[in-house]
């Protein structure tokens, strides 16, 4: 049996045909948003890739897998384009791709989702911008406890009507598909506050009534580093 190999890298120029396949690849299943070559190759330079090689069958390396920084303002990047080949699903792959980007992100002097102050600043925003979006007004409160802090927001819009309340937090759901419709969106924002929580082992709630509003709590840990 041959021994398979991978290690995390920056990519070179001969890389961009893998990276622009696999996106395509795991866009095709709703799980990204696609990027056309051009992009990539001007963002090279915020990505990494995990390069795999076999022993057995003397082949050239292959990018099975890929992730880059994309800045949100001078402080914060989110780490975007994460894909990885099937074949390797299950190995530590995507992990390790995420652990090398938020390192290279430290390295830069920015901070990820995945640091708790900027984590549960961006949470808040997203939840935040989805209230003024949906909602006549909107309101925020914070309770602190030793073991943990919760904040909820909520507004004064239509509700979600109960059938879509499973698929909120799903990638690329825009929860105004429930809410008629009119206003547009990637569908990203639930998913990432669903996201973040869930590696701050915290959690995301909703309490909605049509034509009233609609509320999100959002906890997480108090004092995780």
């Amino acid at each position: 049996m041959s021994e398979t190999h991978w290690r995390i890298r920056p990519p070179t120029p001969d890389d961009v045909s893998g990276i622009v396949w696999l996106i395509a690849q795991n866009a095709r299943k709703g799980g990204l948003l696609p990027r056309d070559e051009g992009n990539i190759r001007e963002h090279l330079s915020d990505f990494l890739v995990a390069e795999w090689t076999s022993s057995g069958e003397g082949g050239a390396p292959e990018v099975v897998g890929c992730g880059s920084l994309v800045p949100m303002n001078s402080t914060l990047v989110e780490l975007r384009s994460l894909a990885v080949d099937e074949r390797l699903r299950g190995q530590g792959v995507g992990q390790a791709l995420v652990a090398a980007l938020v390192e290279e992100a430290r390295r830069r002097k920015f901070g990820t989702i995945f640091d708790t102050v900027s984590a549960a600043t961006r949470a808040v925003t997203n939840l935040l911008d989805n209230a003024v979006k949906y909602g006549k007004r909107a309101r925020a409160a914070i309770r602190s406890a030793p073991q943990a802090i919760e904040i909820t927001i909520e507004d004064e819009g239509p509700g979600i009507e109960r059938e879509h309340l499973p698929r909120l937090g799903e990638r690329f759901y825009r929860a105004d598909q429930s809410r008629g419709g009119k206003i547009t969106g990637t569908g990203l924002g639930l998913a990432i506050v669903k996201h973040i929580m869930a590696h701050h082992r915290g959690g995301l709630a909703v309490e909605t009534r049509l034509t009233e509003g609609t509320a999100f709590a959002i906890w997480m840990p108090a004092g995780r580093e």
